[in-house]
């Protein structure tokens, strides 16, 4: 799909239905887009996105939430201190954190 908010030179890497948790349980669905530049959240609702550039990124991992009880979350972490929780599709986890922790390595060289 292509999307109008790509840089130049920024390429879709992996993409896919998820939800963001904004706080304390409280969701907001969309869709989850990896890119060569950043990790891009776009809400289904509205033509808002929340994106984090891949170089800010300093760990990618599983997460928890005691109030959404789910195997396939994960939490990203940003070298200034906030962490993002995704929950991702069906066994689509794997795949996230493999993807992102390749497209954020080739990055760091």
């Amino acid at each position: 799909m292509a999307y109008n908010f790509l840089n130049a030179n920024e390429q879709v890497v992996m993409e896919g239905k998820a939800n963001k948790t904004v706080f304390l349980g409280v969701n907001k669905g969309g869709t989850l887009i990896l890119t060569n530049q950043r990790l891009i959240f776009k809400t289904l609702l509205s033509s808002k996105i929340d994106d984090i550039p891949l170089t800010s990124i300093s760990t990618s991992a599983d997460s928890f939430n005691v109030l959404i009880p789910s195997g396939n979350m994960i939490k990203v972490c940003t070298t200034d201190g906030k962490k993002h929780q995704f929950l991702v599709v069906g066994k689509q986890k794997e795949e996230w954190k493999q993807a992102l922790s390749n497209v954020v390595n080739s990055l760091r060289g």
